[in-house]
């Protein structure tokens, strides 16, 4: 990930939130501003989420202060602050990878079989 990219995906998520004005034609009804409030929204705030995972494992600077500064700049737009504990977190999975009790990115056996089926897994996508 580049500090321009992220750079760009937090200037399109601001513009699109600026532009998304109910007086616009384009909005006569509620649904399709939802509807492309969700589908616009939801993908900036996944790729900043994704840009701050890569950015904690400090890849846009060499700096690691610069680094948390961008990550810290992105999720401005997600409005709950999560980069800084995200970094110590992902560290520390990356760090006890696969061990069980101790790695929480490893399901729990009922979430493991809750959405090991089709359907939980689409509920899983859609969350």
């Amino acid at each position: 990930l580049s500090a321009s990219n992220a750079t760009a995906n937090f200037a399109s998520s601001l513009s699109s939130s600026n532009s998304s004005s109910t007086s616009s034609p384009l909005y006569t009804t509620w649904l399709p501003f939802f509807a492309i409030a969700w589908a616009v929204g939801g993908s900036l705030s996944q790729n900043m989420f994704l840009g701050i995972h890569e950015i904690s494992h400090n890849t846009a600077f060499r700096k690691p202060f610069y680094n948390d500064l961008l990550a810290i700049s992105l999720n401005f737009p997600i409005a709950i602050p999560f980069a800084m504990v995200f970094k110590t977190y992902h560290q520390e999975h990356h760090r006890y990878l696969g061990w069980e009790g101790v790695d929480t990115d490893l399901p729990e056996h009922l979430e493991a079989y809750l959405l090991r089926s089709f359907p939980g897994k689409v509920f899983f996508l859609m969350l």
